[in-house]
């Protein structure tokens, strides 16, 4: 039951952080600005979602939320990281890897579905 509602709060939060980034491209931000609002709407989003509805039962001495953020930023970074890291591994043989791969694509929707 908690792993459905935390797939569900990533879920939610992944199209909320699409819907900002569109919504900035069609107001012609940035996009490292939009990224920027998109990462602040998100966390906190994210943070009450997961604090209201994920853990509802979880002691009242749940996590701060400047701590959550903080911790939200590195892992975010490190994601960044590892895949700038893959790209730069792969460098001009990136499109082979995704044709060689291309089935993971299928196998994740069919989870999905």
């Amino acid at each position: 039951m908690v792993l459905s509602r935390f797939l569900t709060v990533g879920l939610a939060c992944a199209l909320l952080h699409s819907a900002i980034m569109l919504g900035g491209y069609w107001l012609g931000l940035h996009y490292a600005v939009s990224s920027v609002i998109s990462f602040a709407i998100v966390v906190a989003f994210g943070y009450w979602l997961h604090s209201t509805w994920s853990f509802p039962d979880a002691e009242r001495g749940r996590m701060p939320f400047a701590r959550y953020a903080v911790l939200t930023a590195i892992g975010s970074a490190a994601w960044c990281f590892a895949f700038a890291g893959a790209g730069w591994g792969l460098g001009r043989s990136w499109e082979r890897f995704h044709r060689d791969f291309r089935f993971v694509d299928y196998l994740f929707v069919v989870a999905v579905v």
